[in-house]
C-alpha cells in the first residue's frame, strides 16, 4: 500500500531536519508545521483504519477474533496518551493565519502542480482558506473547515516530498492516484 510508505517517508525527512535544527538552534517555521503534519499523517491512517474494523467486526469481535490482540489497542491508547490529533491540525492552521507560516506558499504549490492530484490539493487549500477568511472568527467555530485546510496543506508537502524524493514519472504518477484515492478525502472525516 503506497499511502504508508509516503508517509513514512514525509516523516523521516522531517525526523532528520529535527535533528539539524536542534544540533544547529536554528528552529525554521517549516520544520515546526513539517513536525505538526507527522503527528496527525503518521497516527491518522492507522486510527481511521482501526476504526473502521472496529465498526464492522464489533468491539469484541475486534479484539478477540481479529488475531491483532493487544496490538490493536495501541493506535488507541496513542491517541488517549498524545492527545487527539485536532491539536496539531489547529496549531498548523493557527501558524498560517497568524503568519508564522506562509499563507499562500507559492513556491510549494508550483511544485506540486504537474499533478492533477496536487493541482487538487492546492485548490481545496486556497478555496478552504479564503472561505477562512471571509468568515473570519466564525471560521474558528467550523471545525470541518479547519480541518480541511490543515490537512489540504499536509497532502501539498507530502506530494512534494515524493515529488523530490522517489523516482520516474510513471512510479511518481501511480503512486499519486493511489494516495489521492486513500488518502485525500474532502471533507477530511472525523478520525475513529
Amino acid at each position: 500500500m503506497p499511502h504508508p510508505r509516503a508517509t513514512q517517508n514525509f516523516v523521516a525527512i522531517t525526523r532528520e531536519e529535527v535533528a539539524d535544527a536542534i544540533r544547529n538552534q536554528i528552529f525554521r517555521t517549516e520544520v515546526v508545521e513539517a513536525t505538526c503534519m507527522c503527528k496527525f499523517l503518521a497516527t491518522g491512517f492507522g486510527v481511521d483504519c482501526n476504526g473502521a474494523m472496529r465498526k464492522t467486526m464489533g468491539a469484541q469481535g475486534f479484539l478477540d477474533n481479529s488475531l491483532l490482540g493487544a496490538a490493536s489497542f495501541l493506535p488507541y491508547a496513542t491517541s488517549a496518551a498524545e492527545g487527539d490529533n485536532t491539536i496539531m491540525e489547529l496549531k498548523v492552521v493557527q501558524d498560517v493565519v497568524r503568519g508564522r507560516t506562509s499563507k499562500m506558499p507559492l513556491s510549494l504549490m508550483a511544485r506540486i502542480s504537474g499533478s492533477a492530484h496536487g493541482r487538487r490539493a492546492a485548490a481545496i487549500y486556497v478555496e478552504r482558506f479564503a472561505r477562512a477568511m471571509v468568515l473570519q472568527r466564525a471560521a474558528m467555530q467550523d471545525g470541518q473547515l479547519l480541518r480541511d485546510i490543515a490537512w489540504a496543506r499536509a497532502h501539498m508537502r507530502v506530494i512534494d516530498t515524493w515529488n523530490t524524493s522517489f523516482g520516474g514519472d510513471a512510479q511518481k504518477s501511480l503512486w499519486l492516484d493511489s494516495y489521492a484515492k486513500i488518502a485525500m478525502r474532502f471533507p477530511v472525516p472525523l478520525q475513529a
